[in-house]
């Protein structure tokens, strides 16, 4: 039976790839060593599309009447669990 290790070594080399140049595009006057790149490129282009890929699921779970956002007096939002008595229909 054929491996599909290199197809997915290749995958991945290729996600890298693409996350470094989404960082590029973002930071075009960035410069770093390649570990400078682990740490300070890789990690924040992650943090930033995570917390797109979530403020997206919150959104959506808002909608449903699933997840319920407060606002603090700080003004900082919060979210949890919609309460059993205010479940949008």
């Amino acid at each position: 039976m054929p491996t599909t290790e290199p197809t997915r070594h290749r995958d991945h080399i290729k996600k890298i790839a693409e996350e470094l140049l989404r960082y590029l595009e973002a930071n075009p006057s960035a410069r770093d060593s390649k570990e400078g790149i682990v740490k300070w490129w890789i990690a924040r282009q992650r943090l930033t599309e995570s917390i797109e890929a979530i403020e997206a699921a919150l959104a959506w779970l808002k909608d449903r009447g699933e997840v319920e956002e407060t606002t603090l007096p700080d003004g900082t939002k919060v979210y949890g669990r919609q309460s059993r008595g205010r479940i949008a229909s």
